[in-house]
């Protein structure tokens, strides 16, 4: 056979497999979603029988490998993007307290079980590491559809996932050296904690002098082309600088997205490589699931139940003992535990990354099922233990000593006084913006339904700085009243403004008197719900006609402008 014809006929076959995968994805994220449960599930089943393990459809893996490779380069970009120190800050007693607690005792007990069980120091260390961690997507994806995002206990198992993020970048540097026969443990960490901060320090230095120059130029372009390829030229080129140091080309990517995360492109950036993500993030897993070894598993079955069963529990054990430490309820100690005690996808990065003289082929076979096991149990455990966590919860009493230790983490968070229609809209918009907020509603309903629905509203009257105070109003970024009755809401505000004076207040009014009204007061902004519907309809409709988006909001707040100023006129020719 003639080069040429080799190369014609593997470049076929490439684009046979590449077909495969596409179609794989058509198929597997839309059902999957439809039925509520994480495509990374999917993705592993479906290259568990589209591989050589299975019905053979793809033969040769190493290929796809490669290139799924990257898909975990901008899984760790886009958890360095997401990140900022304010975030951190407001989170910090979980995130440092909780999250490094559970990692570390977690990954203790699993490394001194996986060393008595037969593996080397270096093996038990990434067993342990890799073991330690939860699905952060499958985790986030239930809260989120659960509506427990802004929960006390949904706010710390964010915190725990955030640090098991955090803990994945030194991890990834240090396993390539763990796996290296030549070298102790001792050197090996050590060298790579010093090839790490040197990484960092260049990388930061150059990134901080050069990164906002050159998205300024190729912004002034105007080319969404141009954007595109700067962005990928940086996490590339950032990631092939940390493998030429010797490190991981995710920790590049990692840092990359922390330096782009500091600049006002951030957004755009995120927009931009979301799709770029989800496919390669996608064929990494099931590439990973091509790797499982069905017979394997069907020998060894009654022993990955034992190593599931053994997982699940050892982790909800170590989080429930640590949340009642944190002084978490019974209820939402149950719920943390079960809701993390899952292997998480990064327990297949790590262990892919690790060779079979660290830790045998056998294992890691049986690591990755167990992972995948896990994880698939959690919606079930999820079903079965919360109607029990909700009536440990009815029991807890609704003393203001007891709403200060529910709300006694937040800081910077907004509170919404009425969860009413409004009020109810308002959360939803905070909670799909990942930003903390407490709501209270002196009507019993409301209160059930929101708790029904796993929302943190608590029953309470606003007009009391009591109960303000017990939902930490001192440390609140603002406050919102979305009370329909006039005379209340203008009670509230006017108690407020004394209790708490330099804290941010937005109200809904009724109509343009009552925006006077609480003007006078001295509130933030008012909303008068009748015009702000009107003008937002007119807006939809310029829109469709063609009027640019700026221009249409220039339109509305001159019309609002002015329609305030014919109120005052009408008002005084009265």
């Amino acid at each position: 056979m003639s080069t040429e014809t080799a190369a014609h006929s593997s470049f076929q076959f490439e684009l046979a497999d590449v077909l495969i995968f596409l179609l794989a994805a058509v198929i597997i994220v839309p059902l999957f979603r439809r039925l509520k449960i994480s495509p990374i599930l999917g993705y592993l089943v479906a290259g568990a029988f589209l591989g050589p393990a299975g019905f053979k459809f793809i033969a040769e893996t190493d290929g796809a490998h490669l290139i799924a490779e990257y898909g975990i380069v901008f899984l760790l970009f886009t958890i360095g993007l997401e990140l900022s120190f304010e975030r951190l800050k407001s989170l910090r007693l979980y995130v440092f307290g909780l999250g490094s607690a559970q990692f570390l005792i977690t990954s203790l007990c699993i490394g001194v079980i996986a060393y008595f069980a037969g593996l080397s120091i270096s093996g038990s260390i990434i067993l342990g590491g890799a073991l330690a961690l939860s699905s952060t997507a499958f985790v986030l994806r239930l809260m989120a559809d659960r509506g427990e995002m802004s929960t006390r206990f949904g706010r710390a198992s964010f915190s725990v996932l955030l640090f098991q993020d955090l803990a994945v970048v030194p991890l990834l540097a240090i396993v390539p050296l763990l796996g290296a026969e030549t070298q102790d443990i001792g050197s090996a960490l050590g060298l790579a904690l010093l090839k790490a901060v040197f990484a960092l320090v260049i990388i930061i230095l150059a990134g901080r002098l050069l990164l906002r120059p050159i998205y300024r130029v190729v912004t002034s372009s105007k080319s969404p082309e141009a954007f595109v390829a700067v962005t990928l030229l940086v996490i590339l080129g950032t990631a092939w600088a940390t493998y030429k140091a010797g490190l991981s080309m995710p920790l590049g990517a990692f840092l990359a997205g922390l330096l782009i995360a500091e600049t006002e492109y951030r957004h755009q950036v995120e927009a931009d490589i979301m799709p770029f993500k989800g496919i390669l993030l996608g064929l990494f897993f099931m590439s990973i699931g091509m790797r499982f070894d069905i017979v394997l598993a069907i020998n060894e079955f009654d022993k990955i139940l034992m190593l599931v069963f053994g997982l699940l529990s050892l982790k909800a054990i170590i989080l429930f003992g640590l949340a009642t430490v944190f002084k978490f309820e019974l209820g939402p100690s149950i719920r943390l535990g079960i809701l993390l005690s899952q292997g998480g996808e990064f327990a297949f990065v790590l262990l892919n990354e690790v060779s079979a003289s660290v830790i045998p082929h056998e294992v890691s076979q049986l690591m990755y099922i167990t992972v995948t096991l896990s994880m698939t149990m959690t919606p079930l455990l999820v079903t079965l233990f919360w109607p029990v966590c909700a009536k440990l919860e009815k029991k807890q009493n609704t003393r203001l000593e007891w709403l200060e230790e529910e709300t006694e983490d937040l800081e910077n968070h907004v509170i919404i006084a009425g969860y009413g229609r409004v009020g109810e809209t308002v959360a939803k918009i905070l909670t799909d913006q990942s930003i903390p907020f407490v709501a209270v509603d002196i009507d019993a309903s409301r209160v059930a339904v929101g708790r029904s629905k796993a929302m943190p509203v608590y029953y309470g009257d606003s007009c009391f700085g009591e109960v303000l105070r017990a939902v930490g109003a001192s440390r609140a970024r603002a406050i919102v009243i979305t009370i329909g009755d006039k005379k209340l809401a203008t009670r509230a505000v006017m108690n407020i403004r004394y209790d708490f004076p330099q804290t941010p207040l937005f109200v809904r009014a009724r109509d343009g008197q009552h925006v006077r009204e609480l003007q006078k007061i001295g509130v933030t902004s008012t909303f008068p719900e009748t015009l702000e519907a009107s003008l937002q309809l007119g807006g939809a409709v310029l829109k469709t006609y063609g009027v640019e988006p700026t221009e249409v909001d220039l339109i509305i707040t001159q019309f609002r402008r002015n329609s305030f100023m014919s109120e005052e006129l009408t008002e005084e020719a009265e």
